[in-house]
């Protein structure tokens, strides 16, 4: 099963690589069978489309998970 955790950064919190000023200030962790897949940052304008963009991910490979939004 696929699900997503959504985390509030702190303000100058690095991105994962701990070098590097992250790209946004949410982060979206990707989780598959409760292994850690990947993940993205996003901003608070975007959330939403990247959210979206983790979940149709999901149906582009597998045909599993029906997004039901506009």
């Amino acid at each position: 099963m696929k699900h997503l955790e959504i985390y509030l950064m702190e303000d100058g919190e690095l991105s994962i690589d701990g070098q590097c000023p992250a790209a946004g200030n949410i982060e979206i962790r990707e989780f598959e069978d409760g292994e850690w897949t990947g993940g993205s940052y996003a901003t608070y304008e975007n959330l939403v489309k990247k959210v979206k963009e983790a979940l149709e991910e999901k149906v582009l490979k597998t045909g599993e998970w029906r997004w039901m939004g506009k």
